[in-house]
């Protein structure tokens, strides 16, 4: 007789503490800012962040060696231009996807993704955060909860 073990996927899942950003800056502009005023150096990664079809969100890592916390900048939206195959009258108008990386928090426009070992003052950059003149409101994101947290982990 054999015996069958499963094991859940959730035990795999780093431990890690989610920042919503809402801004209307674009992703450049938001790595600069969160760079200038937390002290960080996030970089574009070499390559994007693709799920399913054609789904491709820019990433922004920065790995502070002192403190042993990685950051890792998303945008949560990503806009997908469809086939422009259409004939007549709206051949030039080629249907629009939206395709989210949180689809639970679709009204979120950047998502900051802290990996640590140790204690994050997250409160502590959320008011930093909160403090940019061109961000409109950051908190945090109790991962736990999120349905697509399989999204920000690879």
């Amino acid at each position: 007789m054999l015996t069958t073990h499963k094991i859940s996927a959730d035990q795999f899942y780093d431990s890690f503490e989610l920042i919503a950003v809402h801004s209307s800056l674009d992703d450049y502009a938001m790595a600069y800012v969160l760079n200038k005023h937390l002290g960080l150096r996030l970089k574009r990664n070499k390559s994007d962040h693709q799920i399913g079809q054609g789904a491709t969100y820019p990433v922004f890592g920065f790995f502070d060696e002192v403190s042993d916390f990685e950051y890792t900048l998303f945008r949560n939206k990503c806009m997908v231009v469809g086939d422009d195959s259409a004939e007549g009258l709206f051949k030039f108008n080629a249907p629009v996807q939206k395709h989210y990386l949180v689809q639970e928090k679709k009204e979120v426009d950047y998502l900051l993704k802290i990996n640590a070992d140790g204690d994050v003052a997250v409160d502590q950059i959320i008011r930093e955060i909160n403090a940019i003149p061109n961000i409109i409101t950051a908190y945090r994101l109790n991962v736990d909860l999120l349905k697509s947290k399989a999204n920000l982990i690879f």
